[in-house]
C-alpha cells in the first residue's frame, strides 16, 4: 500500500533566503576590506578588481543562482563550490592579513553551515527529488468526471477530482475492486486510466473516452480506505493524447467549469 506523497506547492522561502545570503557575501567582504585599508578608496578600488575579490564574487553569485534553480545539478554545484570556498577561506586566513577579521570567519562559517544543512537536513529534498517540486508541474484544474482504472487484473470505477496536462487525481468509487479483493496499489506502479471527456466541434458538444497509461505517484493511507484516492502521472502518452487533454482543459476553462488549484 502506498502512502501520501508530500511536496511543495511553491518554492520554499528558505531557498530565497539562502540565495540572498550568497549574493550578500561579496558585499560583506568588500565592507570588511574597506575597514581594513583604513577606508582608502584608491586601495579599495585596487582590491575590488583583484583576482581574490573577483573569484569570491563569482563563487558567491554562482552559488546563489544555483540555489535558485532548485535541481540536482545546482545542488552538486553548490556543494562543490562550498568545499572549494572553505579551502580558499582557510588559505586566505593563513596568508592574507587583510582578510583576517571576525567578518571573514563568519563568511567561512556560513559556507560550512550551509554545506552541512544541504547534506544532512530536509533542505536538500526539493533539490534532489523533482516530484517534490510541485510548483514546476502543470497547473491542476478542479473538475469531476467518471472513468475507470485498470490495474493488473483489477478494474475500478473512479471519479476524477482534478486534472492537468501531466496527470490527474482520482477517487475510487468502491471500497474494493470489481472481484471483491482489497486495494493492491503501490507507488510507482503503472496503471491504465480511462476517463470521459467532452469535445466541441462547431458549437456541438460530444462525449469522448480517452485512455492512457499512468504512474501512481500518490496514494491515500490504508486507514482511509473509505475515501481512497490516488494521484496519477501520465506516462508514455502519444502526441494525440496530449493534444486532446490540452484541448479538453482549454474547453473547461472557456466554459468556466473549472478553476486552477494553484
Amino acid at each position: 500500500m502506498g502512502t501520501q506523497r508530500k511536496g511543495y506547492q511553491k518554492k520554499p522561502k528558505y531557498i530565497y533566503w539562502l540565495s540572498l545570503l550568497y549574493f550578500v557575501i561579496p558585499f560583506v567582504s568588500l565592507y570588511q576590506l574597506y575597514l581594513n585599508v583604513d577606508q582608502s578608496i584608491p586601495l579599495l578600488k585596487k582590491i575590488f578588481f583583484s583576482q581574490f575579490f573577483l573569484l569570491e564574487s563569482f563563487l558567491s553569485f554562482s552559488a546563489g543562482l544555483a540555489v535558485l534553480l532548485v535541481n540536482k545539478l545546482g545542488f552538486l554545484y553548490v556543494l562543490a563550490l562550498s568545499f572549494y570556498a572553505m579551502s580558499l577561506k582557510i588559505y586566505h586566513l593563513q596568508t592574507a592579513y587583510l582578510f583576517e577579521s571576525p567578518i571573514d570567519f563568519i563568511v567561512a562559517l556560513f559556507w560550512f553551515v550551509t554545506t552541512i544543512l544541504l547534506l544532512f537536513t530536509a533542505i536538500r529534498i526539493p533539490f534532489l527529488n523533482p516530484n517534490q517540486r510541485w510548483w514546476q508541474q502543470p497547473p491542476r484544474y478542479a473538475h469531476q468526471m467518471k472513468g475507470y482504472l485498470r490495474y493488473q487484473n483489477y478494474l475500478f470505477a473512479v471519479t476524477t477530482l482534478n486534472i492537468s496536462l501531466g496527470g490527474l487525481f482520482v477517487k475510487i468509487d468502491e471500497s474494493k475492486s470489481s472481484n471483491g479483493d482489497p486495494y493492491p496499489f503501490s507507488l510507482g506502479k503503472i496503471t491504465n486510466v480511462e476517463i470521459n471527456t467532452v469535445e466541441e466541434s462547431k458549437g456541438i458538444f460530444s462525449k469522448r473516452k480517452i485512455t492512457a497509461p499512468a504512474k501512481i505517484v500518490w496514494c491515500s493511507k490504508k486507514e482511509n480506505a473509505g475515501q481512497y484516492g490516488m494521484g496519477l502521472q501520465f506516462v508514455e502518452c502519444s502526441n494525440d493524447f496530449k493534444a486532446r487533454i490540452k484541448k479538453y482543459i482549454e474547453l473547461l476553462k472557456s466554459l468556466r467549469l473549472t478553476e486552477a488549484l494553484r
